[in-house]
């Protein structure tokens, strides 16, 4: 039976609260978002169909609800009762909605996200737009997707002054480059600790036509993502209409003006680089078959501070005054057989990894720390508020009700989520140092070849700058030549 809309003293216009499914000729009430049922799940499939304006209907719908006060609004829930819109109805409206988006946290960033090719290139060229496509590990509609996807969903699509341009210049497409792996650890008292290890995201600026006209690797600031994206934009349009050859070489030119431009940039990293010895970075694609997770690692400051507690106690190369010594650790220290079966898997987050190379050079990170506070990161209110959301104020030492930031409205601060926000922001300042260095990499490369394809350039920045090739299916994490005692060396096949 099809749940009714009922307002007391609000009606809402029937265009918004009905919609007719794909499916059938009957007309179904957007109301069916807020209740688990078969129907449900129809409507959702048709409003994701429909695109960016199913997605409009179904935000709109919810934000009307929550404008009406509980005597205002409610849903008929069953024939013989009537309940206002509860907490449970409402995280079923937004798990809809970010079904219907594509994306965790849709109902905050009002992005609609293809995930079919073929899809957005025609929504591109219809709308004369460019494609922003991320390339990730995992779902973007997953909380457990790779850390720098859940970054980009909690810090850079839900600004507003990001999203506006996203749904203004873009049309947005999202595919997985491989499962994210995760490590579960189980404390053998009903605690358990679930995190996404190595990994890298990337944006990438494609025009219908199939030309890649830029690519912004990594995580970074709200501020420099948001220029990125307006600069892009403003070129892509400028290009637009002239033949593909002839937009193959402003793009060229594009890039070989910005190396020019950044030579001396690069030449800095290239000292940081250099004072750290020989860089994997610079080693031919060809030598990248297994490269360690550890050195992988060095390419995301970000995640890396999400990982490294995980695995702490068995860093075994650590400097000595990265950490405070802990009774883990030390226990560690003394059983070097183990270390070298577990090491291969948690060298990714040990906490050397956490130095911009060049580092070691007290001048270096002072000059870094001065420069921080001249420009600091700013999130906008939007990401603050999801981030206290997640990590609300623990009580006892264990973690108080986990509300789900897309439906409990008000966010508590608190001494402990204020000192990671601030944590946060700085290592996005040390990420953007590291993707700045990457993309004068990226601007080189399509300055020498402008018709590169996607497919190609994304397995090139996954194998040479990212460090985790497709070609090693374990990401650097297995050592092949530790014993471990497990058959199979613990590895499994499902």
């Amino acid at each position: 039976m099809t749940r009714k809309l009922i307002g007391v003293g609000l009606i809402l216009v029937a265009s918004m609260a009905i919609v007719r499914s794909s499916s059938a000729d009957a007309p179904v009430s957007l109301a069916e978002l807020g209740v688990a049922s078969p129907q449900r799940d129809k409507l959702i499939a048709s409003l994701r169909e429909e695109g960016p304006s199913g997605l409009e209907k179904a935000i709109k719908f919810l934000e009307q609800a929550e404008e009406a006060s509980d005597t205002q609004f409610s849903i008929r829930c069953s024939p013989a009762a009537t309940s206002s819109l509860s907490t449970d109805q409402k995280k079923l409206f937004v798990q809809a909605i970010d079904q219907i988006a594509g994306q965790r946290y849709g109902s905050f960033s009002k992005l609609y996200w293809y995930t079919d090719w073929d899809k957005a290139v025609a929504a591109a060229s219809d709308a004369k737009k460019p494609i922003l496509a991320l390339k990730m590990l995992g779902k973007l509609t997953d909380e457990f997707s790779c850390a720098n996807s859940r970054f980009f969903r909690s810090t850079l699509y839900v600004d507003p002054s990001i999203s506006s341009i996203l749904q203004d210049k873009y049309v947005l497409y999202w595919s997985s480059v491989r499962p994210v792996p995760k490590i579960s650890i189980d404390f053998g008292d009903g605690r358990t600790l679930e995190r996404t290890i190595t990994g890298n995201s990337a944006h990438y600026v494609v025009d219908p036509n199939g030309n890649v006209i830029d690519c912004m690797p990594g995580l970074n600031s709200p501020n420099t993502f948001r220029n990125w994206l307006s600069d892009i934009a403003t070129f892509a349009n400028k290009i637009d209409n002239l033949s593909i050859e002839s937009q193959r070489r402003e793009i060229a030119q594009y890039h070989r003006t910005i190396v020019d431009m950044g030579k001396l940039v690069q030449e800095n990293f290239n000292m940081f680089q250099q004072s750290q010895g020989s860089s994997v970075v610079n080693q031919p694609a060809n030598q990248l078959v297994a490269v360690p997770a550890k050195v992988a690692t060095r390419a995301a400051i970000s995640k890396t501070a999400v990982e490294m507690p995980m695995v702490a106690a068995i860093a075994k190369d650590r400097p000595a005054d990265v950490m405070e010594p802990v009774p883990a650790m030390a226990a560690a220290e003394v059983s070097a057989s183990k270390t070298t079966i577990e090491r291969p898997m948690v060298a990714a987050v040990s906490p050397q990894s956490l130095a911009l190379p060049g580092y070691e050079n007290t001048t270096v990170r002072l000059e870094r720390q001065i420069a921080y506070q001249v420009s600091p990161v700013r999130l906008s209110e939007e990401s603050l508020r999801i981030l206290r959301l997640e990590n609300p104020p623990k009580l006892e030492g264990k973690p108080s009700s986990n509300p789900d930031p897309n439906v409990t409205g008000a966010a508590e601060k608190s001494e402990a989520n204020e000192r990671m926000i601030n944590a946060l922001c700085k290592s996005i300042y040390e990420d953007e140092a590291i993707n700045h260095q990457f993309h004068q990499t990226l601007h080189r490369w399509l300055a020498e070849n402008p018709a590169v394809s996607l497919h190609d350039l994304n397995e090139r920045v996954y194998s040479e700058l990212f460090l985790t090739p497709s070609s090693d299916p374990w990401l650097g994490l297995v050592n092949q030549d530790a014993y471990t005692g497990l058959m199979n060396g613990g590895l499994q096949w499902k």
